[in-house]
């Protein structure tokens, strides 16, 4: 089994931006009940910042925040080891399983990882439950090789 300390330098800062996106979503979600996509990037000297997207309005669609969001990742990927994009997705947990709301984080890594781990979720009497995290190959939107 693969400890902290053994896991590769990509994957490790590609955690570190897991670990700052997923709990936040989580008091998003306990607090609110919803939440509008968000961001986070984390700089050459290993610090992680937290990214938003602004349209204009109260209530904007989802893509045109996650839209925004990527575009200034894009824009500003030189100064990025690792950026992640958290959002709320349907997902099946089996084929046979009716959809259920999802946290989505798409992470990528300037050294070519790009992975996407959804943790399902119901929303129960005022309370959040979480079901378990799935991982699986992400798509480069923001280190990929057009500008």
């Amino acid at each position: 089994m693969e400890t902290k300390d053994d896991r590769p330098p990509d994957r490790r800062q590609l955690d570190d931006i897991l670990d700052a996106l997923l709990p936040f979503a989580h008091q998003l979600l306990e607090k609110h009940g919803e939440f509008f996509p968000f961001g986070a990037a984390m700089g050459h000297d290993g610090k992680v910042s937290m990214l938003a997207g602004d349209t204009g309005t109260e209530h904007p669609p989802s893509d045109e925040v996650m839209a925004l969001i990527r575009e200034a990742m894009r824009r500003d990927r030189d100064k990025y080891v690792a950026v992640g994009l958290c959002y709320d997705v349907r997902v099946r947990t089996s084929a046979d399983a009716p959809p259920t709301d999802a946290i989505c984080v798409s992470l990528e890594h300037e050294g070519g990882m790009a992975v996407d781990v959804v943790e399902p979720y119901a929303k129960r009497a005022n309370k959040v439950e979480y079901g378990p995290l799935a991982a699986q190959q992400g798509r480069r939107v923001v280190f990929n090789s057009s500008p």
